[in-house]
């Protein structure tokens, strides 16, 4: 009884990860250490995740069928998760970059947060399809010293309640129509390059600043 018991412990151990992996594998790879030996194991995540873990992340690391060559690390990032937000309230969730502070947490009250405060950091959302931004309620564009939005086609916003967009200068970038249907309020100076539409008023090679359209 006590072989099997020392056989089983010797399966799942406690493991740290010594390098970050190539990542061009089909199974990645990564280095970890054990108990002063070297080794190396098939990181695992849920599925649809993908993690490149920083060297020092905990692991569970485990032999598949007992076989040492079959190694599986489960990896963990918990000396990092209230380096942003702080502790989490019940039932919240959040998705983090360890060592940073970019994150998508889900918060109490179903607000969601997508935010990264390092400085130079880029947020892209980009599709070869449509994107769609809905608010039943306010959208908030803010840009501290410049909002662009292009449009390759058409620029679409539309809302049943208020479009408020804060920054020094909006540049309305766009080749065919951009369209503003609703109660629009730009704070700082507008410049709309091609067709630009506010509740049916076209605003197309015009400057608006805090008044009406300019000719630039």
């Amino acid at each position: 009884m006590g072989s099997l018991a020392n056989k089983v412990r010797s399966l799942i151990r406690w493991a740290v990860v010594t390098a970050a992996g190539l990542d061009t594998e089909t199974f990645p790879v990564q280095h970890c250490a054990y108990m002063g030996k070297d080794a190396t194991g098939v990181t695992w995540f849920p599925y649809g995740y993908h993690a490149n873990m920083l060297a020092g992340a905990p692991t569970v690391m485990a032999a598949i069928q007992g076989l040492p060559e079959d190694r599986v690390l489960f990896g963990g990032s918990p000396f990092h998760r209230g380096a942003t937000v702080g502790p989490l309230r019940e039932g919240e969730v959040m998705m983090y970059q360890p060592g940073t502070s970019a994150r998508l947490h889900f918060q109490e009250g179903g607000d969601i947060e997508m935010r990264t405060d390092e400085a130079g950091a880029m947020m892209a959302l980009q599709s070869q399809g449509d994107v769609a931004i809905a608010a039943n309620d306010e959208l908030l564009v803010t840009g501290f010293t410049k909002a662009t939005l292009w449009g390759w086609q058409s620029v679409l916003i539309v809302t049943g309640g208020t479009i408020t967009m804060g920054c020094n200068v909006l540049d309305i970038n766009n080749t065919g129509l951009a369209d503003i249907q609703g109660a629009a309020t730009v704070n700082g100076t507008l410049t709309a390059a091609a067709v630009f539409m506010v509740n049916g008023d076209n605003f197309m090679n015009h400057t608006h600043g805090s008044g009406p359209p300019v000719d630039p």
